[in-house]
């Protein structure tokens, strides 16, 4: 027994560098595995926080629990009208893109310019264009452009009504809709303001 623990340490000595060598590679191996578990780990989390944020999504629907197959199929159909939504309003931009070709009008959506925008069509118009509820439709009106920014107006008497990929040109029967409105109030009152003390 003596003799082979001398044997053993005789051997450890005159291999004491690649020993060494041998525990270095163990400690490397060791943290690489250790360091590369972490990464993954930490990528995990990333994603699952800012999995809204990386898919510019409005809603992540996650669960802990394997989808059901009735789960999955609601999901498909949300998915589903999504797609539809999207196919929608590309008919509408082709649409309007169509119109301002057609008329070499630019056109734009008035609620962004007039809060209180409202279309009132006659009964009878209504029917015969076959239009639903004006809520679901998209509006647009178009735009008299001019070198100043305050002499831009839009025509909010005369609107164009898109609706299922069909555009119409209709009245407007609402009060608050003149042929002429400006699009930029503020500069066009300030404009006014300063002709008024030039005069």
């Amino acid at each position: 027994m003596r003799f082979v623990l001398r044997m053993a340490v005789r051997e450890t000595r005159a291999s004491m560098k690649r020993l060494f060598f041998f525990f270095v590679c163990i400690a490397v191996g060791v943290a690489a595995i250790v360091t590369l578990r972490s990464v993954i780990q930490s990528v995990r989390v990333v994603f699952g926080q800012e999995a809204r944020a990386l898919v510019a999504a409005d809603v992540v629907i996650s669960t802990t629990r394997d989808w059901t197959a009735d789960a999955r199929r609601r999901i498909d159909s949300v998915d589903q009208r999504l797609v539809n939504l999207l196919n929608e309003r590309a008919r509408i931009v082709e649409e309007v893109g169509r119109i301002k070709k057609t008329r070499r009008l630019p056109v734009t959506d008035p609620r962004r310019f007039f809060d209180a925008y409202e279309v009132e069509l006659a009964e009878e118009e209504r029917e015969r264009l076959g239009l639903p509820q004006l809520t679901a439709t998209d509006i647009y009106v178009t735009v008299r452009a001019s070198d100043q920014l305050e002499d831009f107006t839009a025509n909010l008497r005369a609107p164009i009504v898109i609706s299922e990929g069909r555009g119409h040109q209709v009245i407007n029967q609402a009060a608050e809709a003149p042929l002429r409105a400006p699009l930029f109030g503020e500069l066009a009152e300030k404009a006014d303001a300063a002709k008024g003390r030039a005069a």
